[in-house]
């Protein structure tokens, strides 16, 4: 007997089991089988539950039951077993070959681009890249496309990663949506080039350098338009005229309508001449006249127009009146009383044009990200308003019941007591209507000291949030510098209207507005 049959202690026990383990019988193992079961083994497989295959008797002919161990080969593949090590500016990372083949689209994942990283002498795959950020590359394979970044790791940082290793656009939009960012929205161009032209002429005024000055004219001419619209009230430059009240009677009231050699009117006529020169350039030269009309901007550019030219047709109408037209005779209280209601609407109309203000929003990114945070904290605002109207009724009620009985008593009903309860509940304490009930008043103040609230914070969280994701540069967010880039397609993409310089061709076909870096 040679020493590899030796002992089970030896190397011949080892070979034993090693040929039990692989289904192998051996001379005295067969001899046992042909023998028969022992009656302790008879004892054993009758308390081991029986295989299907089995009969209530024994074993059968049909029976896959050999009574030896014997185990079946694993259909396997190697291939994607194969580990793969990967080193990252000194820091190394293994995982297995089917790992990155999930993605075969990827630069990791596509054996014909990654091969150029790797290192025949070290037998590993070589990237001089930034080692933080690879964690959750890895991760985005090994978990099956989930991108977390590491807070450590800046956000243009990790967007350059994620372009390098060419993980997709599906991968960066999902990352950019679980960032915070907005999603870029597309808007048409004019097929026309002319048309493009001007639409972006107009329309963006960072498209090119002429774009740029005629935004400076319409912002200068939108300032003068708002100077003289709050100069013209001051006294010095009021007119007055003298009104018939009554036959016997005359009274002289300041006069609305504007003389047609006003220098003030006369101004107003060219600021006019220039927004609806530019209303219409812009109608002519939108791809789409229907969602023209559906921006806010452009009826807000409508509406700023619309009371010069009712004021037009009133001074028309004036200098009818002093022609002497003949006209049926008209008493002097329906004079009066045409008069009093032809004031009142010039008043209403005069007041519109204020609504100029908000032209300026069409080349303030200020005024953007003001109008999308008010927009963003209107849940906010309106639990707000919501809990002041509660307080408000509560003490208003309250007051009025404590006040009930008293001739002195400001408070004649409830909603005469609101007013009180506002200027009370946000400490601005007018002190035009007070009461006597020294203890509720305590009360209402203990309640204001608890339960006010101060809606700034939440605002200014909101502002952070708007101006993050409109890439916008801040003093404490990650987005950098805001950059254009130039993607050359049919439609122009863009962030709250923002657009960057032309390129060679003298117009921008696809523009994405992005923080430096990414």
């Amino acid at each position: 007997m040679t020493m590899w049959q030796s002992g089970m202690g030896g190397p011949g026990g080892q070979h034993n089991a090693w040929m039990k383990l692989m289904g192998i019988v051996t001379h005295k193992e067969r001899r046992h089988h042909e023998s028969g079961p022992t009656s302790a083994e008879r004892a054993l497989n009758q308390s081991l539950p029986k295989l299907s295959s089995q009969e209530e008797d024994g074993h059968t002919p049909h029976s896959h039951y050999t009574g030896v161990t014997h185990f079946e080969p694993i259909p396997h593949d190697h291939d994607f077993c194969e580990r793969v090590v990967i080193n990252v500016s000194g820091l190394r990372f293994e995982t297995q070959l089917r790992t990155l083949n999930q993605f075969p689209d990827t630069l990791l994942g596509d054996p014909a681009r990654r091969i150029r990283y790797f290192d025949p002498l070290r037998n590993e795959y070589f990237f001089d890249r930034n080692r933080p950020s690879f964690d959750a590359i890895l991760y985005y394979y090994q978990s099956g496309g989930r991108l977390r970044r590491p807070v450590n790791v800046p956000l243009d940082v990790f967007s350059e990663e994620i372009k390098f290793y060419e993980l997709g656009e599906l991968a960066i939009n999902k990352f950019r949506e679980d960032e915070g960012f907005i999603k870029e929205e597309e808007k048409p161009l004019p097929s026309h080039e002319m048309q493009r032209n001007v639409w972006l002429l107009f329309e963006y005024p960072e498209s090119s350098q002429a774009a740029r000055v005629v935004a400076i004219i319409s912002v200068f001419v939108i300032l003068l338009s708002i100077v003289i619209f709050c100069l013209e009230t001051l006294p010095e430059f009021k007119h007055y005229k003298v009104f018939n009240t009554t036959a016997n009677r005359t009274k002289i009231e300041e006069d609305e309508v504007p003389d047609i050699t006003d220098p003030f009117f006369l101004i107003e006529t060219i600021c006019i001449i220039w927004f609806t020169f530019e209303l219409t350039v812009r109608f002519l030269a939108c791809p789409n006249k229907l969602n023209f009309f559906r921006d806010v901007m452009n009826m807000i550019d409508i509406i700023a127009i619309i009371p010069y030219f009712i004021t037009l047709a009133t001074v028309v109408a004036e200098e009818e009146d002093t022609l002497n037209l003949p006209r049926a005779p008209v008493s002097p209280q329906d004079k009066s009383t045409n008069q009093a209601m032809s004031l009142a609407i010039l008043r209403v109309i005069r007041l519109v044009r204020v609504f100029r203000i908000f032209k300026l929003s069409r080349h303030s990114k200020g005024l953007q990200i003001l109008g999308r945070t008010l927009k963003a904290s209107m849940r906010e605002l309106g639990l707000l308003i919501f809990f002041l109207f509660i307080g408000v009724v509560l003490f208003s009620s309250a007051v009025y019941f404590a006040e009930a009985g008293s001739e002195q008593s400001f408070f004649k009903s409830i909603p005469d007591a609101f007013w009180w309860a506002v200027v009370t509940m946000t400490t601005v304490g007018y002190g035009d209507m007070t009461y006597d009930a020294r203890r509720c008043m305590g009360q209402n103040r203990r309640f204001t000291l608890r339960h006010r609230w101060r809606p700034d914070d939440r605002v200014t969280r909101a502002r952070h949030r708007v101006q993050f994701q409109l890439f916008l540069p801040s003093g404490d967010g990650p987005g950098g510098d805001a950059v254009a880039e130039f993607q050359p397609c049919n439609k122009l993409s863009v962030s709250a209207g923002h657009a960057g310089p032309a390129h060679e061709k003298g117009f921008v076909e696809r523009v994405l507005v992005r923080p430096r870096g990414t």
